[in-house]
């Protein structure tokens, strides 16, 4: 049986919303101008998010591959069960596309 973990990495779980530390390092200039455009209401956040992530370039499981985050405390029991309980299972790592 294969098992998918999905979670939300927008700093609900994580002490970092992940996104912005992933946009920060590979596509700064993107990232504060299409922030800055959502903020003055010429963005959806739907724009904001495309323009965004169309900045983000080379290889995906590379670029998500690189971000480290910092799960908050109360989340640490979900992660260590999962790990336990799935870690004889032979699998590829994940990121979201």
């Amino acid at each position: 049986m294969r098992w998918l973990v999905v979670v939300d990495f927008d700093g609900t779980i994580t002490e970092r919303d992940t996104q912005d530390g992933l946009l920060e390092k590979y596509a700064p200039e993107a990232y504060v101008e299409a922030e800055r455009g959502l903020s003055e209401g010429r963005l959806t956040l739907r724009e904001c998010m495309e323009q965004e992530f169309a900045a983000v370039g080379g290889d995906h499981d590379a670029s998500a591959g690189s971000c480290r985050i910092r799960v908050r405390r109360p989340q640490h029991e979900l992660v260590r069960e999962v790990h336990a309980t799935h870690a004889d299972d032979q699998h590829e790592p994940a990121h979201a596309r």
